[in-house]
This record gives structure tokens, C-alpha cells and sequence, in this order.
């Protein structure tokens, strides 16, 4: 099946667990309605994926064509409506919703054809893909892999779309890699007046003499090229507010392994002077700080003693042993560009494969947000599980396979995650230690280990990553778990104003309001305002977010 074909299939109908368990009544929504019809209302409204999140939008569409969308943005600016679209409904905050037209991406889900003829000489065109806004991680995963190619970084679910994750400021952990908008080298998007432009970097890939000015796949749609570094970078973490995008070009990475190791330590121990955090935040090599208990087998395709790992990311409990420490989890990967050994053997040990069946089998009969949270001890042994079960020496797969956390994404949680300078990595630990025995005094408790990665700096201008090397806390919870609101929300009070954490656009509640609050913790703020202004000057995109940063139009 050839990569186009397959993106579309899988990305129309996912049959996955997820969506055939959590299918909400936003399903009723996506009637292929023409744009020329009169608008009709769903009276079930939308809700994202976890029913964290609900809008009783005036109308709801699920445009399949460029055509589609240029026809519904020219028509909501000549009736004065705002349009939206989502995302797969995997964010949390109010960040992709809107009251007035609300669309799905659901119907643009293809890998589309390049424009070669368009390139610069140096843009190396066997690396560039060519994306709809509608198609999920994991089918563009699938579509890459039939090219040779893959995406060079991404996070541990693959349900959202790619655009969408990637318009929030979403991110994997590896400090030589920015969030996923850091590999789209062009956004093709319908902006005011149903213009379709292609933004791109001053310095981007295609040639403006040479441009053709047409859309590959429509020729009668005309496109405006704009070679604009500020005006990429807003649209880069745009939180849908500058227009819909149809489509993004993204630099891919050649297809390549991934050897995972798992070492259970203390938070104490990567902590101490000279240890890994202190070399994290210092950018020295981290190899020189963690002993070698773990070796990875000898062989082909495996990287030898002492490399540097090129992913790190750190799980531990905020609740301290008798002794005082804290158990902790520290991931070490390694790509390498050929097949090594063991490719296909599961990761961690039989029995915490099993226990994550038995977790999301649980989790769906409604029995695990009664058992958890009952007391600390309980709690900590759970974490202690946890922790030990994923523990191991070697894994190995093919990259997306290893960097998604897999059927644990079904689970019925959600969360925050806070940005910080990666300098204040300990501040933001210790804090967290801190919070967690004043929560569990009043019995709230984390129900799932703190998790930590690091990203490197965005020129995204909203990227939380933007300007600065970031360490990204991620703090989750079940939903229906008595005080979860609580704790989330304690933390971003907390962590924004001690220590100007940025909070993740998707996983947020909600906590920013007013553009004062923005543009203390973003310095690009006023380039972000500008390009809004630019892209969005009647308020056609406008939505729930910018309603609560008080910059819609009205």
C-alpha cells in the first residue's frame, strides 16, 4: 500500500482500542455536509476524548479538501463567524475550541505530493514530507516507515495529529531536539479572506523565482508564499488562532533503532554534586556519572561503552522512602541506523506487560479510580511497582515503537506539564516534594510517578521550549479521582509564579488569563501579537483561548 493511501485509510477510520471505547457523540458531527448547504446544529456538542473538555459549537463540519476550507474560511468572514479546527481531541485545556464553527480534521488525513520543482537546490527533497493536518502520529509513523523515513523525535502517545500536537508545543525529550514544530519547514494554512499561504523561514526551502503559486493537488487554488521568520515562528505554536492549517512540509529523519536502557536508582543519587542532573543542565556527558551496571550486549548494531545516549528522560515518586530517598527511573537511548538484536522482544518485564493489560482492562470497568489514591502507602507501593517493573537492561525497536508508551495511552488520565529553565531543574523537584506532602496531608495524592524530559530551545515564538533549554514536568492523574483537580491545579499556580514555568499549551487547565500573564513568562509576546494581527485582523480565528487571554477581537 503505498504511503498516501495508507495515511488516508488508517487516519479516516482508527481501529484502535482507544477510539473504539472512548467513541464520544462528537462522531455524529462529522456528516459530509457541502459547504453551500445550510448550517445544521449537533445539539450533542463536542468534547474532547476524556470528556475533560466541552463546547456546544452553533455548527460542526468535516471538510475533506483545501476547497473545503478555503470555501468555510470566506464564508465565516463575510457572515462575521469564528472557525476553529481541533486536533484529535487530546488536549485537555480549552485550547482548540470555539462555540461558534467548530471543524474536524478527521477528513484531512493524506500524505500529499511535493512540489519539487519549487525547492531550493539545497533542500534535499528525500527527507521532506509533505502532511494534511488530519493525520494522526501514528499513521504518519507508518506512512514514514514505507519511505525509509521517520520522524526525528516525538513524545510518548502517537493518537494526536501531528499538527495539532505539534501547534501546542509538543515535544519528545532529547536535548539535541526541539519540540515536533522544530521539523516542519513550511505551514500551508487558509487565512483571512480564504487566501492560502505557505509560510516559511527567510531562509526556507523553496525557491520564490521558482515557485509555482498553485496547489500541487488543486492547481486552481492560488498560493502565497511568504518568507517571514517571525511570521513562521508565531504560526509554528499558533494554538489555531492564525488560521487553519491544510498542511505542513516536515524535515524527516532516515529510519532508525532505538536501544533503550532502564536503570532504577534514587532521585538522590542522579542528584548529587557531578551527577546526571548537574550534567544535564551543564550540557557535559552524562556517561562519566552513571556506573555501568546495566551493559548493553555486545554486538552489531549496538552502541559500545561509554557513548552518549541521545534520549534521556527520569521517572521517580514524590513520596521518600523510609530512608528519605525517593525511587527514581532513568531512560537511556541510543539511535542507531541499522536493525540491532531483539527487535520485537517486549519492553519491561512479564509482569508489568501484564500489569498493563490489567490496568486499562480495569481502568475500563470503572475499578481503578476507587482502589487508587486511598493513602500514602498504598500509593508509594504502587509507584514502587511502578518503577521496578520497568526496570531493564536492553530494548530495542524500531524508533516510533520505542518512543511510545503504547496501551498504557488508553488509560482514563490526564494531567499538566510545566515547562522550566533547564538551570532550575532541582528548584522545580524540590518543589514538587514540597507540594506533594502538603497535598497528601489533606489526602491528595499522585496516582502515577512524576515524569521528566528535556527538550531544546524553540524558535517557536509560544513554544514553551522557546528561547531557552527546558526541562518539561509532566504531573498526571485519573480522571474522576477525588482532588485531581486540585492537585493540577495547586502546581500551576505554584510553579508559574516562583519559578515562570510555562504551562503546556494542550496540557493546562486553563491556568493563563489575560495577555499579561503570557507575556511575562514569553518574551516574544509582542512579535506573537503582531503576526495575530497580521493572519487573524477580523477575529475569524478567534476561539475559547484567546477569549480568556483577552485578544480576541470582540
Amino acid at each position: 500500500m503505498p504511503p498516501q493511501a495508507r495515511c488516508l485509510s488508517r487516519g479516516s477510520h482508527p481501529l484502535n482500542r482507544r477510539a473504539f471505547l472512548q467513541r464520544s457523540v462528537v462522531g455524529s458531527a462529522a456528516l459530509a455536509l457541502s459547504a453551500c448547504r445550510s448550517l445544521s446544529m449537533d445539539p450533542g456538542g463536542w468534547r474532547n476524548k476524556l470528556g475533560t473538555t466541552y463546547v456546544l459549537p452553533r455548527w460542526q463540519y468535516r471538510p475533506t479538501s483545501a476547497d473545503d476550507l478555503v470555501n468555510l474560511v470566506s464564508k465565516a468572514e463575510r457572515e462575521g463567524r469564528r472557525i476553529r479546527m481541533t486536533g484529535s481531541g487530546h488536549s485537555f485545556s480549552d485550547v482548540a475550541i470555539n462555540a461558534d464553527w467548530l471543524l474536524s480534521p478527521s477528513g484531512l488525513t493524506q500524505v500529499l505530493p511535493l512540489d519539487v520543482s519549487s525547492l531550493r537546490v539545497d533542500a534535499k527533497p528525500e527527507t521532506l514530507v509533505r502532511v494534511q493536518s488530519g493525520c494522526t502520529i501514528r499513521n504518519l509513523n507508518l506512512a514514514l516507515e514505507d519511505r525509509g523515513l521517520a520522524l526525528q523525535n516525538m513524545g510518548g502517545a502517537d493518537v494526536q495529529t501531528f499538527v495539532g500536537a505539534a501547534s501546542t508545543g509538543t515535544h519528545g525529550s532529547g536535548l539535541a531536539f526541539g519540540p515536533l514544530a522544530s521539523q516542519i519547514e513550511a505551514i500551508q494554512l487558509v487565512g483571512a479572506g480564504g487566501e492560502m499561504l505557505q509560510l516559511e523561514p527567510r531562509d526556507g526551502i523553496s525557491e520564490a523565482n521558482k515557485f509555482s503559486g498553485r496547489l500541487i493537488e488543486q492547481p486552481h487554488i492560488k498560493v502565497s508564499l511568504r518568507h517571514d521568520d517571525k511570521l513562521f515562528n508565531a504560526v509554528a505554536v499558533s494554538l489555531g488562532s492564525m488560521g487553519v492549517i491544510y498542511a505542513v512540509i516536515l524535515r524527516a529523519a532516515h529510519k532508525f533503532w532505538l536501544v533503550e536502557r532502564r536503570t532504577l536508582t534514587t532521585w538522590e543519587e542522579l542528584a548529587k554534586a557531578d551527577g546526571v542532573v548537574d550534567r544535564l543542565m551543564t550540557s557535559r556527558p552524562i556517561r562519566r556519572a552513571v556506573p555501568d551496571q546495566n551493559p548493553l550486549p555486545a554486538g552489531d548494531c549496538v552502541p559500545g561503552p561509554g557513548v552518549e545516549p541521545d534520549h534521556i528522560e527520569i521517572y521517580y515518586t514524590p513520596y521518600p522512602e523510609a530512608d528519605g530517598s525517593h525511587l527514581a527511573l532513568l531512560t537511556e537511548r541510543w539511535r542507531v541506523d541499522c536493525k540491532p538484536p531483539g527487535v520485537g522482544e517486549p519492553r519491561g518485564s512479564p509482569l508489568f506487560t501484564l500489569g498493563e493489560d490489567l490496568s486499562v482492562l480495569a481502568d475500563q470497568l470503572g475499578l481503578l479510580v476507587p482502589t487508587a489514591g486511598k493513602n500514602i502507602d498504598d500509593v508509594r507501593h504502587f509507584h514502587q511497582l511502578a518503577l521496578g517493573q520497568l526496570k531493564q537492561k536492553y530494548f530495542a525497536n524500531v524508533s516510533y515503537k520505542v518512543f511510545s508508551i503504547g496501551i498504557l495511552n488508553e488509560i482514563h488520565a490526564y494531567g499538566i506539564e510545566l515547562a522550566f529553565d533547564l538551570k532550575d531543574i532541582k528548584a522545580a523537584v524540590a518543589g514538587n516534594f514540597h507540594l506533594a506532602a502538603e497535598l497528601a496531608s489533606d489526602h491528595i495524592f499522585h496516582t502515577t510517578p512524576v515524569s521528566l524530559r528535556f527538550v531544546d530551545a524553540s524558535s517557536a515564538t509560544l513554544a514553551m521550549q522557546a528561547g531557552r533549554r527546558t526541562l518539561m514536568m509532566e504531573i498526571g492523574v485519573l480522571v474522576g479521582l477525588a482532588g485531581a483537580e486540585e492537585l493540577l491545579r495547586r502546581y500551576e499556580e505554584v510553579f508559574v509564579s516562583s519559578l515562570g514555568a510555562r504551562p503546556h499549551w494542550g496540557l493546562d487547565r486553563n491556568h493563563l488569563r489575560g495577555e499579561g500573564a503570557v507575556a511575562r513568562l514569553y518574551p516574544g509576546w509582542n512579535d506573537w501579537k503582531s503576526a495575530l494581527n497580521d493572519l487573524n485582523p477580523h477575529g475569524t480565528f478567534d476561539g475559547s483561548i484567546t477569549d480568556r487571554l483577552g485578544i480576541s477581537h470582540g
